[in-house]
C-alpha cells in the first residue's frame, strides 16, 4: 500500500501509553504556529494498528509518531507491521526516553525518519522534526509521481517505436518482395528483348554490306545511327541482365585470393589499359569468403570506370590498397582522372544515373549500381571521395576472414 497524504492540513497518529507525554506532545504541536494538524492517539501498539487502518482506509495519515516502549510490543515489533502493510513514504518518529544508538539503528533501518530522546525533547525541536519529516514525505511523494509519469511516457515511447519498427518491417517485407519482383520482371525483358535486337543488328549489316556504295550519305547516315543504337542498347540489355541476376542468383562464397581475382580483370582489361597507357599498381590484397566471380566484376567495373573518366592531359594512373581493419577490410581504388563534384557522389551508384551525355562518355549507367549491389551483398559498403580535376578513390568495404593474408602492402606495375 501506498501513503497517501491528506491536503488540507497534516493527520498525525500518536502511540504512546503514556497519557502525560501524549498531552505534552499534543501540546508542543498545537503550539506550532507554522502547521496545522488532526492528533489521533492510540495508547498501544495493537490500538495503534487499528486506529491507523481506519486512517488510511479514510482520510490517510501523514505521520505517526510512536513511542518505543509499549505494553503490548515494542517499536521495532511495530515498525515491522508497519513494514509489512508496504507503507511506503509514510514517515515514522520514533520517541524514547533512552538513548541507545544501536535501537536507533535498527529502528532507521526498519523505515523510521528519526529518534528521538525524550529527555531533550522541547517544542522546538518536535516541531522542527515534524515539519522535517513531512517534506521529506512530500518529496518522496512528488519523486513517486514524476517517476510514475516518466515510466508512463517510457513505456508510451516504447510502444510508438514498437509500431513504427513493426511498420519498417512491414515495408521493408513488401519493397524486398516489389524488389524481387522488379528484378525478376528486368531479367526477363531483357532476355526477350535479346533476340529481337539482333534480328535488327544483322539485318542492318546485312544492308550495309549489300548497298555499300550503292545508297547516298544520308542513307549510310541512317545505317550508322541504326547500328549504333543497337549496340548501345544490346550493351544495355547485358548491363541490365547482369544486375538482375546478381538479386537473383545465390552467392558462390569460397575462401578467395583477391590477388588472383584482380589480375583476372586486369587481364581482362589489357587492351583498353594498353589504349590508354595506363599505370596499374596495386598492394597485396586479402584472401576472403567471396564470390570470385561477382568480385572480378567489381574490379572490372572500378577500373574500367578509372580508364573511362581519364584526363586528356595525363595517363590514367590507377593504385589499389587494402586495409585490414580487424573487423573487415577497406579496399580502395583510387585515379587520377576527371573527378566528381561532391553533390554527385551518391548520385552515380543509382541505376541509370548518368552525369555526362552519351556522346561525352559512353555507357549505360548500370556499372557503378552493379558494384554497389554486389559488396551490399557481401554485406560490405561502397562509397567515393572524389576532387574534381585531381581524381576520385573508390572504397568497398569486405567482411575479414580467417585466413586472410599479411596486411603488408607490396606495389607492382603492370605496363
Amino acid at each position: 500500500m501506498e501513503h497517501v497524504p491528506s491536503t488540507a492540513f497534516s493527520t498525525l497518529l500518536l502511540i504512546d501509553d503514556s497519557s502525560e507525554d501524549r498531552e505534552t506532545f499534543r501540546r508542543f504541536l498545537q503550539q506550532d504556529s507554522k502547521s496545522a494538524y488532526q492528533i489521533l492517539e492510540a495508547e498501544s501498539g495493537e490500538q495503534g494498528l487499528q486506529r491507523l487502518d481506519q486512517l488510511l482506509a479514510q482520510s490517510g495519515c501523514d505521520l505517526v509518531l510512536l513511542d518505543f516502549y509499549l505494553p503490548d510490543m515494542d517499536g521495532l515489533d511495530l515498525l515491522r507491521l508497519f513494514k509489512q502493510r508496504a507503507l511506503l513514504g509514510m514517515p515514522i518518529l520514533i520517541l524514547t526516553g533512552l538513548e541507545d544508538e544501536q535501537i536507533a539503528a535498527q529502528a532507521i533501518g526498519l523505515g523510521a525518519q528519526d529518534y528521538i530522546a525524550k529527555q531533550q525533547l522541547t517544542a522546538e525541536i518536535l516541531q522542527f522534526a515534524v515539519r522535517a519529516a513531512l517534506r521529506q514525505a512530500a518529496l518522496y511523494q512528488q519523486l513517486q509521481l514524476t517517476n510514475q509519469r516518466l515510466e508512463a511516457r517510457v513505456q508510451a515511447r516504447t510502444d510508438e517505436l514498437q509500431q513504427v519498427n513493426t511498420k519498417l518491417h512491414d515495408l521493408n517485407e513488401s519493397l524486398k518482395i516489389s524488389n524481387q519482383d522488379l528484378e525478376q520482371f528486368a531479367y526477363i525483358a531483357s532476355h526477350d528483348l535479346r533476340e529481337p535486337l539482333r534480328k535488327v543488328k544483322s539485318f542492318a549489316d546485312l544492308l550495309a554490306r549489300r548497298y555499300q556504295g550503292q545508297l547516298d550519305e544520308t542513307a549510310d547516315r541512317y545505317l550508322h545511327y541504326m547500328t549504333d543504337g543497337v549496340v548501345r542498347m544490346q550493351a544495355l540489355i547485358n548491363d541490365l541482365l547482369t544486375y538482375s541476376r546478381l538479386g537473383t542468383q545465390d552467392l558462390a562464397k569460397a575462401t578467395t585470393d583477391l590477388n588472383q581475382v584482380l589480375g583476372q580483370a586486369l587481364e581482362t582489361l589489357h587492351e583498353k589499359i594498353q589504349q590508354k597507357q595506363a599505370v596499374v599498381q596495386a598492394g597485396t590484397l586479402p584472401v576472403l569468403q567471396v564470390d570470385a566471380l561477382q568480385l572480378e566484376q567489381l574490379f572490372k567495373n572500378l577500373i574500367e570506370n578509372a580508364l573511362k573518366y581519364s584526363r586528356d592531359d595525363a595517363p590514367p594512373q590507377i593504385t589499389i590498397t587494402a586495409e585490414n581493419r580487424n573487423r573487415d577490410w577497406l579496399i580502395t581504388v583510387q585515379d587520377n582522372g576527371i573527378g566528381i563534384e561532391a553533390e554527385f557522389c551518391d548520385r552515380i551508384f543509382v541505376i541509370f544515373q548518368r552525369l555526362h551525355t552519351q556522346s561525352e562518355y559512353s555507357g549505360t549507367g548500370i556499372g557503378l549500381a552493379i558494384c554497389k549491389k554486389i559488396v551490399e551483398r557481401h554485406g560490405g559498403t561502397i562509397g567515393v571521395t572524389s576532387t574534381p580535376n585531381i581524381g576520385s578513390t573508390f572504397w568497398f568495404t569486405l567482411p575479414s576472414a580467417t585466413d586472410s593474408s599479411s596486411t603488408t602492402i607490396e606495389i607492382m606495375g603492370l605496363e
